[in-house]
């Protein structure tokens, strides 16, 4: 079984019960645990050795971790840091100025300057910046669909 690309395809192997032998509150959570790497798919005591051993197979095929949302997010800055702010700016329809890029996100203000900072008014996660500096890379200036994507 190869990568899940987000929780619900981890969640459509539990039972749903909502146990919490897993230590968390609900099924969903557990699922984004697993794929977030926080938990591992056999610490579910309900899933069938069936669906335990095609996730033993894709950890044993992928062998390496893969690197966490905050390791990501480095990456990300890293990236931006070395393109030049005011292009990107016009490209994706963002604000430039002291050399901060800013652009509206949950209708707040979100910023990134030339070493790859990030400041806004709400606090800075993996969930919102990794999209934000996504975006800032490789957006060509066609306006959020408001669609939230995996």
């Amino acid at each position: 079984m190869s990568k899940p690309n987000n929780a619900f395809e981890v969640f459509q192997f539990l039972d749903k019960s909502n146990c919490g032998e897993c230590s968390e509150k609900t099924c969903l959570a557990f699922a984004g645990a697993v794929f977030l790497g926080q938990k591992r798919v056999r610490e579910c005591p309900k899933l069938s050795p069936g669906i335990l051993e095609r996730f033993r197979e894709e950890t044993d095929a992928k062998g390496s971790h893969e690197p966490s949302p905050e390791d990501r997010l480095e990456k990300l800055k890293s990236q931006v840091a070395q393109i030049d702010l005011a292009k990107a700016a016009e490209r994706v329809g963002a604000v430039y100025s002291g050399n901060k890029l800013s652009i509206k996100v949950l209708g707040k203000d979100f910023s990134v300057d030339e070493k790859g900072n990030l400041t806004t008014e709400i606090h800075v996660n993996p969930w919102v910046a990794v999209p934000f500096l996504s975006y800032i890379l490789h957006g060509q200036g066609l306006p959020p669909a408001g669609k939230w994507v995996p």
